[in-house]
């Protein structure tokens, strides 16, 4: 199930999980999820060291090291929750998903690397990115 369409369901869905349970079981035996979401460890990191380079100016203007990490994990709502491995790993299991991994960028167990050029953001955006692959 490699869609545009299912990642946008799933992460703009009001009950991301229950979209995760029903699409592992449209998964073929041996099939994967990829998933990319903001790093909380990332952002917590970034907001107590106050690195600056880490943290977000976009979507919004803001000045503070509290606004601009809001910035880097919510995306002006475009996220309703941060994400370290734990809780990605845990909530993936929950739903049925096994042999789940981070995997760097660029690498994949089931998507050819021309597939993650076109889907995966820029090189800045990854840096501060949790990806994990799952299988059915």
């Amino acid at each position: 199930m490699r869609s545009q369409r299912f990642k946008d369901a799933v992460f703009a869905s009001a009950a991301p999980f229950a979209m995760l349970s029903r699409g592992v079981w449209k998964l073929k035996p041996g099939g994967g999820i990829r998933i990319l979401v903001p790093s909380l460890e990332v952002a917590c990191r970034a907001y107590l060291d106050g690195d600056e380079s880490v943290l977000m100016s976009f979507p919004r203007p803001y000045r503070s090291r509290g606004g601009r990490t809001v910035n880097l994990l919510f995306c002006d709502g475009q996220h309703r929750m941060g994400f370290d491995f734990s809780l990605m790993q845990e909530l993936l299991e929950d739903v049925g998903f096994a042999d789940i991994r981070v995997v760097p960028r660029g690498e994949s167990r089931f998507f050819p690397a021309s597939v993650l050029r076109e889907m995966e953001p820029d090189e800045a955006w990854l840096n501060q990115s949790l990806i994990v692959e799952a299988s059915r």
